[in-house]
């Protein structure tokens, strides 16, 4: 990315945590993602919410506390969105209807297992001032229904260690 020198970036971050070592990236509504990402470094995340000076989000960031040394080069996958919502999160918690028993929840219509999850996950997003916040097991953002790409990194271990989505 070329940024101009006069453009301020205004990052929000937060910790999150990883206990499967895969995570999921997609739009929250999906019941199947395609977007599961395995031999994921399992531990604390830090997630970061990048917007320009007008308050448009730009990228949203998870990078493991502990990704000092990245191979170079990077693989990509798109991520199609049809809920205005995209996000990344542990696998164990994704659609976890019983994960979020305990959290605040939108009122919509529970027709599969996983709603209440969403449910939560859009109560996340409606209730954050800039339309995205981090959780204890991930991270999510409104969005504009389209694709995304999301791009992923490895430690010299070989493990997944940072995830950036592109908005």
């Amino acid at each position: 990315m070329t940024e101009n020198k006069d453009q301020t970036m205004i990052k929000s971050q937060a910790k999150f945590i990883n206990t499967s070592g895969m995570m999921v990236v997609d739009d929250p509504s999906v019941d199947k993602s395609e977007a599961l990402i395995v031999n994921v470094l399992k531990g604390v995340w830090y997630g970061e919410l990048t917007y320009d000076n007008d308050l448009n989000l730009l990228y949203i960031t998870a990078c493991h506390e502990n990704a000092r040394i990245l191979l170079s080069g990077s693989a990509e996958i798109e991520i199609p969105v049809i809920s205005s919502q995209i996000g990344i999160f542990d696998h164990a918690d994704y659609r976890n209807d019983e994960a979020a028993k305990s959290m605040p929840v939108e009122n919509y219509e529970l027709h599969r297992d996983g709603d209440l999850w969403y449910c939560a996950m859009s109560k996340i997003t409606n209730s954050s001032k800039s339309g995205g916040a981090v959780y204890d097991y991930g991270m999510l953002s409104e969005v504009e229904n389209g694709d995304y790409i999301l791009s992923m990194r490895k430690s010299i271990d070989n493990e997944i260690v940072d995830l950036t989505i592109t908005i």
